[in-house]
């Protein structure tokens, strides 16, 4: 269904009709509508313990004066651009989110959201400190909660399918349940040893969960998650440093009710643009990467006891081992000369006239190694008694 958008003068500012206290909570219904048609809802009045089911939404307001008016209840309410653009993408996917949320609903049937700005009546102070403590019930009561990092730029979509993709090879692992139970199994894959697929190793792994439960890993989907993360076999799917940081760098994550929204809730997934990954999966694929601990028994921790050349060697070697071989490329004769073995960079100097550098996943390098010079050149050779013959490579005798 369509609704006439009326001009801003034709249309009366909404007001709201009563005051929340105690358990009462308004939820949002929105209606569908085209792209370009402007966004308008309804507001219903419950009590927490019966409320229909909804979907909580966490976003940014962004700034408080750069709104956009939008429909409530057939009139005015203005909103800010940030709420407005989380909304037209909840419209366009609301369909979608009714099979999943509720797969047994009809999707004719209305979706609920809760929304601080607009189901709270942001002038009513008293409502407002009434809502402030309900907030934990409501994150906990709602079916699942949306969060919304705000519109696609250039590298998010990407960043989104990397950790779909890399989520769903942890979650297979089990690593949704957190890094710790894996210490061992990682610290042997990045050892020397532990790369070589020996066929003498056992097939599965026996993780203990935190309930006491126990998961079965296959080997080989470790290995595959390991050698997919690593950078070793293949180092087009590493860890898009520079992208991700700029994900993880979006005003919502400095929030300071963070904690609160994505803690509490059951089911929690998150939004950028139109794409989306669920808490767990995210999770799982952050863990997998996880390797504080490891660095911290290699001796990579905070010392003020040690000197420079101690801190940098044991880090270097440390990261080596983890098969950071790219690493050397930042290794140079000093001037003056320092007390580093040949194979530690000096950390606190600027790195110049470096062989390789490192692409922003911190393991590709370029350019690419070559012995016959960055423009590899085969020349052709004949051989008597055969045809001409492409040199590709050759072998010195040992």
């Amino acid at each position: 269904m369509h609704f006439a958008e009326p001009s801003r003068q034709e249309a009366a500012k909404f007001k709201y009709s009563d005051s929340l206290r105690s358990q009462g909570i308004r939820l949002l219904n929105l209606k569908y509508g085209r792209q370009e048609e402007m966004i308008h809802f309804n507001l219903h009045t419950h009590t927490l313990q019966s409320t229909p089911d909804y979907i909580a939404l966490s976003y940014t307001w962004g700034n408080p004066k750069d709104t956009i008016p939008v429909l409530c209840d057939g009139k005015i309410i203005d909103i800010t651009r940030s709420l407005e653009g989380a909304l037209r993408q909840l419209r366009k996917s609301q369909r979608a989110l009714l099979r999943e949320t509720f797969p047994e609903r009809n999707l004719t049937q209305p979706l609920y959201f809760w929304i601080d700005a607009v189901c709270i009546n942001q002038s009513d102070i008293e409502e407002k400190n009434c809502q402030v403590g309900l907030m934990a019930d409501i994150y906990r009561e709602a079916c699942k909660v949306i969060i919304w990092l705000g519109p696609a730029d250039d590298s998010s979509d990407s960043v989104m399918d990397y950790l779909n993709m890399l989520g769903a090879k942890a979650e297979d692992c089990g690593m949704d349940i957190g890094p710790d139970p894996y210490r061992e199994i990682w610290q042997e894959m990045v050892s020397i040893s532990g790369v070589i697929r020996d066929v003498h190793q056992p097939r599965f792994y026996f993780i203990e969960a935190p309930d006491g439960g126990t998961i079965r890993v296959t080997r080989k989907a470790l290995q595959d998650l390991f050698y997919s993360i690593s950078g070793w076999n293949d180092d087009r799917n590493v860890l898009p440093i520079a992208n991700i940081k700029r994900l993880f760098t979006r005003p919502w994550w400095g929030r300071i009710w963070v904690l609160q929204e994505v803690a509490i809730p059951e089911k929690v997934e998150f939004t950028c643009g139109t794409k989306r990954i669920t808490r767990r999966r995210c999770s799982a694929a952050l863990n997998a990467y996880s390797d504080r601990e490891e660095l911290k028994l290699k001796g990579v921790l905070p010392d003020y006891g040690k000197s420079k050349e101690e801190t940098f060697t044991t880090a270097m070697a440390a990261l080596l081992e983890q098969g950071h071989i790219s690493l050397l490329s930042f290794c140079q004769i000093s001037e003056p000369p320092s007390d580093l073995p040949s194979w530690v960079p000096d950390w606190s100097r600027s790195m110049i006239h470096k062989l390789q550098d490192v692409e922003n996943d911190h393991i590709t390098i370029y350019p690419r190694f070559s012995a016959s010079g960055p423009e590899p050149q085969h020349p052709s050779v004949t051989i008597l008694g055969l045809s001409q013959v492409d040199l590709l490579a050759m072998k010195c005798p040992s």
